[in-house]
């Protein structure tokens, strides 16, 4: 009798989760099917279901990939900048919130969209915060709002001497304006307006290599509608307003799917999604342009990606995150796509992704980009929202990409929504941060994860990483701000579920990296000493030899070495770190360093500590 007992047992347990099993399958395909269209509303845009959602298939998606909550592999500090906003919709696309300072990596600064509590739908008192960090991050200063008047999306990057230049939207007749400051962190800035520009916005901008040039700075900006976007240079920035150079129409689709970087030679690239209603046989592909006279002219616009939104393609466009960096002067591009049609997009298809980019890597344009992110790599975490509209989310989406300063790592970041939900009205998804990174300039990728907490459950969204990043050779840095709320969804759209309390925060994660350098030697060094590299001349391989004595403490010594070209450029950071007294050797390979794509030429490296600094000469001949 106990037997039949046990067999039924496991008969009913078997069906049960044969069923859950069919359940959830059903619950999926349902979702895969639902397909959104997006609505333009003044500044931002916001996406409606063409199906309702019932809430029996929302119970069954919700807890389905509890496997995703497990702890960062990373240091990870979590810091909070000051500012908080009921104000949560940072982006339409992916934002540019913060930048490091290459030369001075102490120096990082940030933006954030802000408005107080009780500021009602419309945010009359909607601000652009601009913050300050002189120590990596550890503490914040808050130096002004830019300006003191209603403005947003804000875009932050530096010129060449360091200061900030924000670009943003100012509601009114020339919505693009943009800001530069007189110092760092001073807070002091001049505005800048272009006078052949109203109702244009979302300005994304990027400085030229030296204030002496004609061209200071390169920015994108598009209509306020589903029309055109434009580039343009500034070539004054003083007296206010400024001088600009004509506007210049280029095909690209608006509301920020555009993105612009600078290499380190000066060459300036922009990518952008094609405008799909100029180009509806190309809706939802990615092109790539360039420029080499810091500005002024562009070259032919090379497609990248090339979507296929037809009943005989695989339905794959991009969508809305998109963002371009350069390791040395080779462009790295990182953007998502989803399954799309003539008449929306498909939030929760299995076929998300994130894909990244560069003229690197193996195979010709426009079959060159690679997927870093799917479903097979973070898991099916559908993006659930019972309410009228939603953000422009997909399951996998909003990319945003920045180099390492020694020229080998890519990082990338991208939000999924987590297996929770909330909301007292709408039930929304809260979302995660997940991030991966090469340390091979992007050739191969690690697994990704998350790297916010589990608990407490909040919504984490809207990723921004620094353009560059600094690193030692124990870690690679990545430096980034995100917003975190208690609510998931924006107030923006929806409201019901009471208002926010965003805050904007800095994330500083801190990636494990094997050190190159190598303790040759028992001996203790009775002195300091710099040797001549091994072999010299060397092509493409020499070694680099250094002795640190004991000191008095007996205390581990701050190390750096750095090479530097004939004009005194640096052109990677070989050593940064604490070391013990010892006799050292570094190799130094230039094939690690392909994409700064080193010439024939005399370089130099210096060893420097806390008692001591010496240079020498190395020749390379290719």
């Amino acid at each position: 009798m106990k037997k039949i007992i046990f067999i039924l047992f496991l008969v009913f347990l078997f069906t049960g989760f044969s069923n859950a099993q069919k359940n959830q399958s059903s619950a999926r395909e349902q979702y895969s099917k639902v397909s959104y269209k997006i609505i333009k509303n003044g500044e931002t845009s916001y996406a409606i279901s063409n199906t309702a959602f019932s809430p029996r298939v929302k119970n069954i998606l919700k807890n389905q990939n509890p496997a995703q909550d497990k702890s960062p592999l990373y240091n990870t500090t979590f810091t909070y900048t000051g500012c908080s906003t009921i104000y949560d919709f940072s982006s339409n696309a992916t934002p540019q919130t913060i930048v490091q300072d290459p030369n001075n990596p102490d120096r990082i600064h940030t933006v954030c969209m802000y408005a107080p509590p009780g500021d009602g739908t419309s945010f009359p008192n909607r601000r652009t915060k601009y913050y300050y960090s002189t120590n990596r991050g550890t503490t914040w200063t808050f130096v002004c709002n830019v300006p003191e008047a209603k403005s947003g999306f804000a875009a932050i990057t530096l010129m060449p001497n360091g200061v900030a230049l924000i670009s943003e939207n100012i509601p009114g007749v020339n919505n693009a304006q943009w800001f530069i400051d007189a110092n760092p962190g001073l807070g002091s800035f001049t505005n800048l307006i272009h006078p052949s520009i109203w109702y244009y916005a979302w300005p994304r901008s990027v400085s030229t290599n030296s204030l002496l040039l004609t061209n200071k700075f390169v920015t994108n900006i598009s209509a306020s509608g589903r029309d055109s976007s434009f580039w343009t240079t500034c070539t004054s920035i003083t007296p206010s307003p400024g001088t600009f150079s004509p506007i210049h129409f280029y095909y690209s689709d608006v509301a920020e799917t555009y993105s612009i970087a600078k290499g380190s030679d000066g060459r300036i690239g922009i990518l952008y999604i094609i405008n799909g209603i100029l180009f509806p046989n190309e809706n939802g592909s990615v092109f790539f342009m360039e420029s080499t006279d810091n500005g002024s002219t562009f070259g032919t616009p090379t497609k990248i990606f090339n979507a296929n939104i037809s009943s005989s393609g695989d339905s794959l466009g991009a969508l809305r995150g998109i963002q371009l960096a350069y390791l040395g002067n080779v462009p790295k591009a990182v953007f998502e796509t989803c399954k799309q049609s003539s008449i929306g997009y498909f939030a929760n298809d299995g076929k998300n992704n994130i894909r990244f980019w560069s003229s690197s890597l193996p195979g010709s344009d426009p079959n060159r980009s690679i997927i870093i992110a799917d479903t097979s790599r973070v898991g099916y975490h559908p993006l659930i929202n019972t309410g009228t509209n939603h953000d422009v989310y997909t399951c996998i989406c909003r990319p945003t990409i920045g180099v390492s300063s020694d020229g080998t790592g890519v990082f990338i970041a991208f939000i999924v929504p987590s297996n929770y939900v909330g909301g007292s009205v709408d039930t929304v998804s809260f979302m995660d941060v997940w991030l991966t990174y090469s340390a091979n300039n992007g050739s191969n990728w690690v697994a990704p994860i998350k790297i916010n907490s589990v608990t407490p459950i909040r919504d984490w969204n809207y990723p921004s990483i620094s353009s560059v990043n600094d690193n030692t050779f124990n870690y690679y840095y990545v430096n980034m701000t995100m917003l975190s709320d208690s609510i998931p969804g924006s107030y923006l759209y929806h409201p019901d579920n009471g208002e926010s309390n965003a805050k904007c925060m800095f994330v500083r994660v801190g990636i494990p990296r094997t050190s190159r350098v190598n303790n040759i030697s028992s001996n203790i060094p009775g002195e300091y000493k710099l040797y001549q590299n091994y072999p010299n001349p060397f092509n493409p391989t020499t070694k680099i030899k250094f002795d640190i004595p004991a000191n008095v403490k007996r205390e581990t010594s701050n190390v750096k070495l750095i090479m530097y070209d004939i004009l005194g450029k640096e052109v990677a950071t070989l050593v940064n770190e604490k070391l013990n007294t010892g006799s050292y050797e570094i190799p130094f390979n230039t094939s690690q360093f392909p994409d700064y794509q080193l010439p024939s030429g005399i370089y130099f490296y210096k060893l420097e500590t806390e008692n001591f600094t010496d240079v020498k000469k190395l020749v390379l001949i290719k």
